[in-house]
């Protein structure tokens, strides 16, 4: 049996930056398998995407700088992180999020 989606629930997860909640809880979707965030340096910068959950094949990363002083991340550098995680899952989610998560960027390509 299959559960509705509870737009509430899901606005209130997004609104709070809780996106392994909205993922696992609302979504259905499953916790990753244990894995360490990946270490990506970009242009001088750090950043690490840590995997929140996963379906089949799909897995779904929050990146965040590693830096909370550094600027958020411009589209041309979004592009470069997500070369550099597709090695570690071909299908994905790249949730780009400020240090101080006020703001997101979402990200999803098929290659």
């Amino acid at each position: 049996m299959t559960s509705k989606l509870d737009p509430r629930s899901a606005r209130k997860h997004l609104q709070a930056f809780r996106f392994v909640d909205l993922f696992i809880e609302d979504l259905g979707w499953n916790h990753p398998e244990l894995a360490k965030p990946l270490a990506i340096e970009h242009g001088g910068l750090n950043y690490l995407a840590q995997k929140i959950s996963q379906l089949s094949g799909f897995r779904v990363f929050e990146v965040v700088t590693a830096n909370p002083e550094t600027s958020f991340p411009d589209a041309k550098t979004q592009q470069a992180l997500w070369k550099r995680i597709v090695p570690h899952a071909v299908e994905n989610i790249l949730i780009f999020i400020d240090a101080q998560r006020t703001r997101s960027v979402w990200l999803w390509m098929i290659t």
